[in-house]
């Protein structure tokens, strides 16, 4: 049946067709202008971690924010907090971490948000701020909560950050090549790992603490962490990793003559490098995020370079605050003062 035939028939179903479509575009402009429901979650408050410096200091910036989240899960759960990390931070540890639950910022986040951000320093307490609403939580860069970490427990910090399989396997691999070439069995070898960080970090240090800083440590240093461990244990095998070339080759082959070392099994290798000290039995580290991370993740004894310098939440004193409250982490010195350290400006 023809419904426009005539004239007046025309006008009627172009009146008719016009209501249509203004109702269509206005419907359009009021389901455009309304919060979606990813616009709703994202725009809730946030508890999130500052990212600054390498891959040790991002570890423990996440560990920060992860051991938090979980201390203090109700109350924010209740207030409707959600964590986030940096999606460059989420690319770096995923690398070498399986499947991070703490997720990174939705790019729709940075549009809608609006809210007051506190800032929570790196030596501060943690404490949640008196009004929730409408309010950020922000981890400072640097992170570094030490104690916090130990009393959330090791173990379970170790449950969030599980190396990738692939990684794992081939440090086994690695353990067992060097069993075999020593004629060691499983069950009847230590593995100690070392690690030394120098480098840029020495002017950092200097930088950081002035006249305080005595230097690093030098090859007498590793020789007195090494006897700790050969006096304890048959078949101590160490295994030495290092970046720094000046430092090695002024001070690497006294420490060789002290035991069997195995120098940089894997070369230029970050991630492999960690699994490898992380899943060593015990730890002769000097300074820095990532031998402490080592150390802490092996959970032996470990054997520390004594800056003597007061802890004051920077990395510089990371392992030096832990010596405090883990009976295992021990703080030696150099013990010969002499020109084997190495190190240049």
């Amino acid at each position: 049946m023809d419904l426009c035939k005539n004239r007046s028939q025309q006008r009627l179903c172009a009146k008719i067709v016009g209501a249509v479509i203004f109702v269509i575009a206005i419907a359009w402009i009021i389901i455009s202008l309304r919060e979606t429901p990813e616009e709703v979650k994202t725009c809730e408050p946030t508890i999130t971690v500052r990212k600054m410096g390498q891959f040790g200091n991002q570890i423990w910036e996440y560990m920060s924010l992860y051991v938090i989240w979980n201390v203090q899960y109700d109350i924010l759960k209740n207030f409707d907090f959600t964590p986030y990390i940096d999606e460059d931070m989420k690319e770096n540890l995923e690398d070498l971490f399986e499947n991070l639950t703490i997720q990174a910022f939705p790019k729709i986040y940075r549009q809608c948000d609006d809210r007051e951000t506190i800032t929570i320093l790196k030596d501060q307490q943690f404490r949640l701020p008196q009004n929730m609403y409408k309010r950020n939580i922000l981890l400072d860069s640097y992170s570094a909560r030490y104690e916090d970490v130990v009393e959330y427990g090791i173990e379970n910090v170790k449950k969030e950050l599980r190396f990738k399989s692939k990684y794992v396997e081939d440090v086994m691999k690695t353990f067992e090549k060097i069993r075999s070439e020593h004629h060691l069995q499983s069950n009847d070898t230590v593995f100690v790992g070392m690690h030394y960080r120098g480098g840029d970090y020495i002017p950092h240090l200097e930088g950081n603490h002035g006249t305080k800083f005595k230097g690093p440590p030098n090859y007498s240093y590793y020789t007195s962490a090494m006897d700790y461990f050969k006096a304890k244990y048959n078949n101590v095998i160490f295994i030495m990793v290092s970046i720094d070339g000046d430092w090695l080759a002024k001070n690497v082959a006294k420490i060789q003559k002290h035991g069997t070392v195995i120098l940089n099994p894997y070369t230029n290798d970050v991630n492999r490098d960690l699994t490898l000290l992380s899943h060593c039995n015990h730890s002769i580290i000097n300074y820095g995020t990532f031998g402490v991370t080592a150390a802490l993740f092996a959970q032996g004894d470990t054997i520390l370079y004594d800056l003597e310098l007061p802890i004051d939440y920077r990395g510089d004193t990371l392992a030096l605050g832990l010596s405090k409250i883990l009976p295992s982490w021990i703080p030696m010195k150099n013990t010969h003062e002499d020109d084997a350290v190495g190190y240049s400006l």
